[in-house]
């Protein structure tokens, strides 16, 4: 049967319009999955999946060990031979057996058990206590305690059900379950006590506290995910350790489930209050409304769509693809909101205030909105302490960066027990590596790191010192050349640099210089020509000289220019920080 040209051109329309809106379908649905994950990637993005597989491996890593050491404490030749008295005594007739005095000598070896699963487990497991499950019987018998002063919980009966209930085939398995006894974190070990028949299960119960310190002590930071509204990310200092005093304020179990909801915990020290010193919170709930929202609205006008496609199929497309592509505009623009507030957050760590004892004048221009440079200001009665940091890369991964990085110089900075500046830069090194866990090349996670200087005048000795990473510090007296103080070759942070690594500190001339330090976003500019040129350190120096007036602000006006005018329409490669400074009469005539 012949089809009608007419009947195919339609047909043919209405398969192209089909075949268009699925992929506008498709591209619809990556455009939302897209924005759910660009909105959440500045909170979580190089946090969320290495702590989850933290928490997995330490949990995996446990539960071995928990399950060996319950397999061995059950071992003992005189509770299995009162677990099989008791269970000959259970089974038979009330005329012929008394089941007390069995239960009895059962308690007794349950109690001796206690003993021996403190000594004879591994040290790294903590065993709190042992408890005894009857055969078919819906609640523990009797639990023996290492503590047996303090307060301790029921165990949960919908655990006790689990294992009671558990079907033939699965008699014989040893799970591990997780739950809260007073406020502590516990994993319980089943194993059952018989070969062929059995007469209840031992519980062996141990304290989660140590795995879970551990993870905080790897990891140099504590992580919450929780499954309700939000999902909330706490930085701890490095080296924190879990006090007695430590309480357990959030435990969400189990750490593993058939779900997709990922659980977690909170350690809050209430003594130090150390365990929340920078703390991120994104909220996705009106994210999960618009993401749900966009889905059904899609299935729906699909749906409409399909039924009106003969007679509306060219205009439903042209609308279409107008909606995706404002929902394209959308969520860059949603974008660049978050990165435009990271620049915000990132301007809030620079300095407020200018040292009584200098005049100073700053270039700082990060090759996005956000970048990977930033300077720092410390000034107390003994010593005046000026920062310049280069993080690796620029954008929002240097962003990050530098946060980390401000969080570091900050705590080592206000620490007045630094004598020089090589001190200071060293200790700056140790807690960048423990932070970003770069100990040893071997298992090393990153490799990043900053250049950097730090310049310390000490008022009392009337005296400075410079300590550089890849940096130097320019002294310019004006209208008689340049003098540089060169850094150490060494960077702060990455796998090349040991943790044990000491900065030199280079003794600086206090008089009446201009007193220059950069980043290499200055040095790295590249000319407009077809084979482009680095500005270089040597034009750097050129312009410097330049200044013939004690004038920061000149200084950094003539070297901006210069490079401005070298670059013409290239683009800047990275971030810009320019820092000049002159001390004032009251320093130079002491």
């Amino acid at each position: 049967m012949r089809i009608n040209p007419l009947y195919r051109v339609a047909i043919a329309l209405v398969l192209a319009t089909l075949g268009i809106l699925a992929a506008s379908g498709l591209i619809n649905y990556r455009m939302t999955k897209t924005y759910d994950q660009l909105s959440l990637e500045f909170f979580n993005k190089q946090l969320q999946k290495p702590i989850d597989a933290e928490v997995l491996d330490q949990i995996q890593l446990f539960e071995p060990k928990l399950k060996a050491a319950s397999y061995d404490v059950a071992q003992s030749a005189n509770f299995r031979k009162a677990s099989s008295n008791y269970l000959d005594a259970e089974n038979a007739p009330p005329e012929d057996y008394d089941p007390e005095p069995a239960l009895w000598d059962l308690r007794i070896e349950t109690r001796k058990l206690m003993d021996t699963a403190i000594l004879s487990t591994d040290k790294n497991l903590n065993v709190r206590g042992i408890s005894y499950i009857l055969k078919k019987k819906k609640n523990i018998t009797f639990s023996e305690w290492r503590e047996a002063s303090e307060k301790h919980d029921q165990f949960p009966d919908e655990l006790i059900k689990k294992i009671v209930e558990r079907k033939k085939a699965h008699k014989f398995l040893m799970p591990v379950y997780y739950w809260i006894d007073n406020g502590m974190p516990t994993a319980t070990s089943v194993v059952p006590i018989g070969r062929f028949d059995y007469s209840g299960y031992l519980l062996v119960h141990a304290s989660l506290l140590d795995v879970l310190s551990a993870l905080d002590k790897k990891l140099g930071a504590e992580i919450q995910f929780l499954s309700a509204k939000d999902k909330k990310v706490i930085y701890t200092l490095p080296n924190i350790k879990i006090t007695k005093d430590a309480k357990i304020t959030e435990f969400l179990s189990p750490l593993k489930s058939d779900s997709k909801k990922t659980y977690g915990l909170m350690i809050n020290d209430k003594v130090t209050n150390q365990l929340a010193s920078i703390k991120v919170t994104a909220d996705i709930t009106e994210l999960d409304k618009k993401l749900a929202s966009v889905r059904i609205e899609s299935f729906v006008l699909f749906a409409v769509v399909v039924v009106l496609i003969a007679f509306i199929a060219d205009g439903l497309v042209i609308v279409l693809f107008r909606r995706v592509f404002l929902k394209q505009v959308a969520a860059e623009e949603e974008i660049q909101k978050s990165i435009r507030y990271a620049g915000r957050i990132q301007r809030t760590l620079l300095p407020k205030f200018e040292p009584q004892i200098i005049e100073m004048d700053v270039v700082w221009q990060p090759r996005d909105i956000v970048g990977g440079d930033l300077y720092m200001i410390h000034e107390s009665d003994e010593k005046l302490i000026i920062v310049l940091i280069d993080c690796t890369g620029h954008g929002v991964p240097g962003g990050f960066l530098s946060a980390v990085a401000h969080s570091v110089v900050d705590r080592v900075i206000t620490d007045n027990n630094h004598k020089d500046a090589g001190d200071y830069l060293s200790e700056i090194n140790t807690l960048f590596k423990e932070l970003l866990n770069q100990k040893d090349k071997k298992n090393a996670t990153s490799n990043e790191g900053l250049d950097g200087g730090i310049f310390v005048f000490d008022k009392t000795l009337n005296m400075a010192t410079f300590s550089g990473a890849a940096t130097s510090l320019f002294l310019t007296l004006p209208g008689q050349g340049v003098q540089e103080v060169k850094g150490d070759r060494k960077n702060v942070g990455g796998i090349r640099t040991p943790i044990s690594y000491r900065f030199p500190t280079q003794k600086v001339e206090v008089g009446a210089f201009i007193y220059t330090m950069n980043t290499d976003g200055i040095n790295d500019t590249m000319s407009s020509e077809k084979k482009p040129v680095a500005f270089g350190k040597k034009r750097l120096i050129t312009q410097l000289e330049k200044n013939n007036k004690l004038e920061p602000k000149r200084t950094n006006q003539i070297v901006m220019q210069a490079l401005n005018e070298y670059k013409g329409t290239a683009p800047f490669r990275d971030d810009i920080t320019l820092f000049s400074f002159v001390f004032k009469d009251e320093v130079l005539n002491t």
